[in-house]
């Protein structure tokens, strides 16, 4: 119930799309049943997360510096490299939740040629 509050603090028309993680269905049922009706499950699948990363490295991303957890991971993201010091492109899973969350919330332009959205916060 606390996430909803904060949602609640946060967004500013309850209509607004929302992507959340498929993983989680008992969120999005919460989120519904308390008048959060637009949102919708990411559709993960195979390559998903590749053609979203792929999707972001072509895009410049402005981050608030108030998000340090966000900055964090940017910062620290990685793709897996074997003991060779071969890049592999396959990022490796740590600290990677904001990367999933921008991944979902962008997933509707992977497809769209200026590939630009804006939410609209309080």
């Amino acid at each position: 119930m606390e996430l909803i509050q904060k949602a609640e603090d946060f967004i500013v028309d309850k209509n607004i799309q929302i992507v959340a993680d498929s993983a989680e269905p008992d969120r999005i049922r919460e989120f519904r049943n308390n008048g959060f009706f637009s949102i919708k499950s990411a559709e993960k699948g195979q390559g998903s997360v590749k053609s979203g990363i792929d999707y972001l490295r072509g895009r410049k991303i402005y981050i608030n510096t108030r998000c340090i957890n966000t900055l964090k991971e940017i910062q620290n993201w990685q793709y897996k490299v074997d003991k060779d010091g071969n890049v592999f492109e396959e990022p490796v899973p740590y600290m990677d939740d904001a990367i999933a969350a921008i991944r979902y919330a962008t997933e509707q332009f992977w497809g769209s040629k200026n590939g630009v959205g804006f939410i609209k916060l309080k």
